[in-house]
């Protein structure tokens, strides 16, 4: 029953992470942030504290729903205590298979019977992870676009042999959140990972051929496009390395359109943070 998910754990408490968190509490869910690094938990908390206060000042909250949200956040340092009453459980671990495989896994043995689980992945397979474990019917990807608590959609993927159940318990946390849904099918990289790729790395590739410096792309992209930030300066924000990751994932399983652009391979094998000159 949808009126059983009411405790939602999120395992790492990086940036996507305590974001997701933050939506999740902020929508009215008792919420656990994992990490077994204590610091991670303690940037987590002032970072969620900062973030509710501009929330106030911007006028989207007023301080007694911000303070409400904060306090239905717990933090834990073990995943078994994050997930020992959680009717969901949100991995929000770096989005590499082999890492989801190994907390899928995880997930699966702590967990209660009830828990439905669900990956924050972009890239990956739902149907792949749910494959290594016992309740594939409770596996469902949710793709939350950056960042989490001010995005107004969300992306569902059902897996092969995700349940109509499932699907319906993250519509409704979704609804939860004030998020439009949209519930897809199992594709490489979904709508906003796949369009954000090709912007990425097209911005990459006039940059490459020098048509203008990387600030004025992202301004000509942003102000162009009305985009919060430039492609450049997102992807310097996410890390170049997981960019070009992203870009190869959907090469090999989309085709040419996604073949990564030479500027942004270079600039992952000379170790750079920035597109930039200085970077």
């Amino acid at each position: 029953m949808l009126s059983e998910v009411r405790t939602v754990a999120v395992i790492g408490a990086g940036s996507m992470g305590r974001s997701i968190a933050q939506a999740a509490a902020t929508g009215g869910f008792r919420t656990i942030l994992e990490d077994i690094l204590p610091t991670a938990l303690r940037k987590a908390e002032d970072a969620i504290r900062a973030e509710l206060n501009r929330a106030v000042e911007a006028g989207n909250f007023d301080q007694a729903e911000a303070d409400a949200a904060l306090a239905r956040i717990e933090f834990a340092s073990s995943v078994e205590d994050a997930v020992r009453d959680a009717d969901m459980v949100i991995e929000a671990v770096p989005d590499e298979l082999e890492s989801q495989l190994e907390i899928f896994v995880v997930l699966d043995k702590l967990c209660p019977p009830k828990t439905i689980l669900v990956s924050h992945t972009h890239t990956q397979s739902i149907t792949e992870l749910a494959s290594v474990i016992y309740r594939a019917p409770k596996c469902i990807a949710m793709r939350f676009p950056r960042p989490p608590q001010t995005s107004s959609v969300l992306e569902i993927v059902r897996g092969l042999e995700t349940s109509d159940e499932t699907v319906a318990a993250a519509k409704h946390m979704a609804q939860r959140m004030k998020k439009q849904s949209i519930v897809l099918r199992e594709t490489p990289g979904a709508i906003t990972a796949r369009m954000q790729a090709l912007l990425c790395n097209e911005a990459f590739r006039m940059l490459g051929e020098g048509l203008a410096p990387a600030e004025e792309i992202d301004l000509a992209i942003s102000q162009g496009l009305g985009l919060k930030v430039g492609p450049l300066a997102e992807a310097e924000a996410a890390g170049l390395e997981r960019r070009l990751r992203t870009l190869e994932y959907l090469h090999k399983t989309l085709g040419e359109t996604y073949r990564p652009a030479r500027l942004l391979e270079e600039l992952v094998r000379a170790n750079k943070k920035s597109a930039r000159a200085d970077g």
